[in-house]
């Protein structure tokens, strides 16, 4: 019996036939991509010119050219030496994720802790792979904050042996500390706990010391990768929209990234070209300029309609994260009657023709509330109108 279900088909067929019935969609505020006339995307060539091009195809094992320039490329611009046998890259963060946890089960890891919101793919991967699932769930009435005594807690009364994060918390906008992920950290070592942490959101920091950290945050890599055993993945492409080339970094421990490649050859298979064109533009010095310039545009901007959220909700009942990255804030309103957190979304659409997803869908409920994240790249009318109609909402 599967323990997750984290499927979103009621919204999906409700946002269509909201359309059938008023000729108009609904104000999708969960959405996932970004309003394209609002940023400005990267010049990048995304299609191969050549046929042959085309027709090759690589494995996540052959991957000697673009391996040794992103080496080259962390090392000119965060004196970070990285080994060879500590990384690769994967099509998405999803595979990345996938083989992670497939290792480690493989490894004899059984019982994983996870800290929610949590991305709803791992939870089906747990699930299908059958660990040992203990939940911590963050509260968004605590400011979703992190209790280093509670996750040890965890680890001792239930042989927790993976310790899963998605970093920034999945649809809040709330990146841990360095601090945070070095007590982490220590504790993992001390428990011979792996660290898994996802990262594939990260990297967008509304306040940022050094821009260079847009492209590559080393001080949260170097704090991840000094755990004994851990995984980090993360992926550019999702600070940039490349929805349709993406691709991530996996590092991890030597150990387990000798079992991740070794999986991958016949549970991925091949990048597409476009995939494997894209690695040596984005990790080139001739780029870096370029896209730090765009990663800082788009987070000063979903910063700004962050605040703008914030002022129009000041006055109502509603709570939002305290964000400080990203593209995403989770905003929580009243569930006075404990509805169902699908029916309440379809109940609100009725009502005001704005439509969300449910954040119970990544593990995240809390009695009274409904709460969902806010695509923070929307339109800004979109935005106005959408959050306006649910602070009035009774």
């Amino acid at each position: 019996m599967r323990r997750y279900n984290t499927s979103i088909k009621a919204i999906t067929q409700a946002r269509s036939a909201y359309f059938l019935e008023t000729g108009t969609s609904p104000i999708f505020l969960s959405d996932w991509d970004a309003d394209y006339n609002s940023i400005h995307m990267p010049s990048l060539t995304l299609n191969s010119v050549q046929l042959s091009d085309v027709q090759k195809y690589y494995f996540w094992t052959d991957e000697e050219g673009y391996r040794d320039t992103i080496q080259n490329y962390f090392s000119n611009q965060y004196a970070i030496s990285l080994q060879k046998d500590s990384f690769t890259i994967g099509s998405n963060g999803t595979s990345g994720i996938m083989l992670t946890l497939s290792s480690l089960k493989e490894a004899g890891r059984h019982s994983a802790l996870v800290v929610a919101p949590v991305y709803f793919s791992t939870l089906n991967l747990l699930d299908e792979l059958d660990f040992d699932v203990v939940e911590y769930r963050l509260c968004a009435s605590d400011n979703f904050s992190l209790n280093i005594d509670i996750i040890e807690n965890f680890f001792v009364s239930n042989s927790v042996d993976t310790l899963v994060i998605t970093n920034p918390l999945f649809g809040c906008g709330i990146e841990l500390s360095i601090d945070t992920i070095r007590s982490i950290v220590a504790l993992c070592n001390k428990h011979n706990v792996c660290l898994v942490m996802d990262y594939v959101y990260g990297g967008m920091p509304w306040n940022i010391s050094n821009p260079s950290h847009y492209l590559f945050n080393s001080p949260v890599f170097q704090a991840v990768s000094s755990a004994e055993h851990y995984v980090f993945i993360e992926s550019i492409s999702k600070r940039v929209f490349l929805n349709g080339a993406k691709f991530a970094l996996v590092f991890a421990s030597p150990k387990l990234m000798k079992r991740i490649l070794r999986l991958s050859v016949f549970m991925v298979g091949s990048m597409a070209q476009q995939q494997v064109n894209l690695v040596p533009q984005i990790y080139s010095l001739a780029s870096s300029r370029s896209l730090t310039s765009l990663i800082d545009e788009n987070a000063k901007l979903a910063q700004n309609r962050y605040n703008m959220i914030k002022a129009i909700l000041s006055d109502t009942r509603a709570m939002i994260s305290a964000a400080n990255c990203g593209y995403f804030a989770l905003l929580s309103i009243p569930n006075t009657k404990e509805t169902d957190d699908t029916q309440f979304a379809l109940d609100m659409l009725k009502k005001t023709g704005v439509l969300t997803t449910p954040h119970s869908r990544y593990l995240h409920r809390e009695e009274g509330l409904y709460s969902f994240r806010v695509n923070l790249l929307l339109d800004q009318q979109c935005l106005i109108d959408g959050i306006t109609k649910i602070g009035n909402l009774e």
